[in-house]
């Protein structure tokens, strides 16, 4: 983990590096920041999943070199709904637009892997997503009330 910066009790944002390893790190800050915000189980539970998913595709599919980058997770709750923004640095991947293959298929006959995305669109109430100055910025939020 690089940094962690806490704004107010209701938000706070983390930097890791390009690391799998460093998602247990932001699962815990989730986890936390769940309990003091009165969030209940199931939605951290879902939050986590869906930044699991976010993070593990941008650390694994989206950088082409070797080199160290960072990975910035922001996260506020109001009275009504958990936003959290995710920016890298990562080549240009657009969740909206991806469809994954045999998603109606029987579970037999899916092919392995390709679901993350799709378990995130399910689990969030809204994504949205921008390139903005060679940066991808991915924001998911989940209706709390």
């Amino acid at each position: 983990m690089i940094g962690l910066k806490q704004m107010k009790p209701n938000d706070f944002t983390i930097t890791i590096e390009n690391d799998i390893k460093q998602i247990q790190d932001v699962a815990e800050h989730l986890e936390s920041f769940g309990n003091a915000n009165h969030i209940s189980p199931k939605i951290v539970y879902q939050l986590n999943l869906s930044v699991d998913e976010i993070l593990t595709n941008i650390i694994t599919y989206g950088f082409s070199d070797s080199a160290s980058h960072d990975i910035t997770v922001s996260l506020s709750c109001s009275k009504s709904e958990v936003t959290i923004q995710i920016i890298d640095d990562g080549q240009q991947f657009d969740p909206l637009s991806y469809t994954p293959e045999g998603v109606e298929d029987e579970l037999e006959d899916r092919p392995i892997g390709g679901l993350g995305i799709h378990l995130v669109k399910t689990m969030m109430d809204e994504i949205q997503y921008e390139r903005i100055n060679n940066e991808n910025k991915t924001t998911i939020i989940k209706y709390i009330s």
